[in-house]
């Protein structure tokens, strides 16, 4: 590919940096945690949002122009928010006390499975070395694994056994859909095995001339870790904002923040015009479409002023689940 650079409809970060500084110190306060009191789900709750609020708040502090190959190997974090989203949405539908029972479940199966993995390995790479080895019961492990089979059944939200679903067949059952076939699947690829994204690495003039670094493409990294770092963060908070109580002024930054997002031109895609050599779309076009766009639906409003009162509905303070 050729070494072009990709020109961003960059949101202002000072705006958007000065607005989570706001958000900062009620978010932080929800890291606080009774176990007894509170339920693991709702433990595992407040640490996602505090790990979706740190990173949305760790990328801002980075400027476009200083991007560097950390921006590059910092998406991957994209990927983990995105299924704490999907995974905790749907876990939400369930009773709250099935909701913590299949919390710790899934707590002792996977935590099981890795120790049971990390033994195989240091027994084969260093015997020496002492590791744990031992994990749960066997018996309460089997016993609490075929509980997820009976609560799935009885809730009628998954019928996998002894097992979760896959996150795709959660995405579906919570509405999000449209999230994990793009955001999901877009985040999951800077993780997994990926020709497309070893090759974009891969910047030069000539194909017979390329230089291969993670610091090829890190401003296009970094402007993508910050704009999807706020929409999750806004759809977590959508989401989860009653079980947070969130309060009018968080919410009131997180409209604002929402607000920015919708109104830039160019929101970060997966494949890109430049990467693919491809002529980009001046700013003008850009403008004349979106400006056709919100006609076309400002239109669409007229005619049925019902859809009106259930967007305005939809988009307001309400809907973060705002704590008066």
């Amino acid at each position: 590919m050729e070494a072009t650079n990709i020109t961003w409809d960059l949101m202002s970060q000072p705006k958007t940096i000065d607005l989570l500084n706001a958000m900062e110190h009620e978010a932080l306060a929800k890291a606080s945690f009774n176990m007894h009191r509170e339920g693991m789900f709702r433990g595992v709750l407040k640490a996602s949002f505090i790990k979706c609020f740190e990173f949305a708040k760790f990328v801002h502090g980075h400027e476009i122009e200083k991007a560097d190959e950390g921006s590059f190997f910092l998406s991957g974090a994209l990927r983990g928010l995105s299924e704490d989203l999907i995974a905790l949405k749907f876990i939400r539908k369930l009773k709250r006390k099935d909701r913590d029972e299949v919390v710790q479940i899934e707590m002792m199966s996977s935590t099981a499975q890795l120790i049971d993995k990390q033994a195989q390995f240091f027994r084969s790479k260093r015997p020496f070395q002492p590791v744990l080895t031992k994990s749960f019961d066997t018996a309460k492990l089997d016993k609490a694994k075929d509980r997820l089979t009976a609560i799935g059944q009885s809730s009628k939200l998954w019928q996998t056994s002894r097992k979760l679903p896959p996150i795709e067949q959660m995405a579906n059952v919570v509405k999000l859909k449209a999230f994990y076939n793009f955001i999901y699947r877009m985040t999951s690829r800077i993780v997994h095995f990926n020709v497309g994204v070893a090759l974009r690495s891969g910047w030069g003039n000539s194909p017979k001339a390329v230089t291969f670094s993670s610091r090829n493409f890190c401003r296009y990294y970094l402007e993508l870790n910050q704009f999807y770092s706020l929409y999750i963060l806004v759809n977590f908070c959508r989401a989860f904002g009653k079980d947070l109580g969130l309060s009018s002024s968080f919410t009131k930054n997180l409209a604002a923040i929402s607000s920015a997002i919708n109104d830039r031109l160019r929101w970060p895609e997966a494949v890109t015009f430049e990467e693919m050599n491809q002529q980009n779309p001046n700013e003008l076009i850009r403008i004349v479409l979106k400006v056709a766009h919100l006609e076309k639906k400002e239109k669409a409003a007229r005619k049925s002023p019902a859809s009106v009162t259930a967007q305005s509905e939809t988009q307001s303070s309400t809907s973060f689940g705002v704590q008066r």
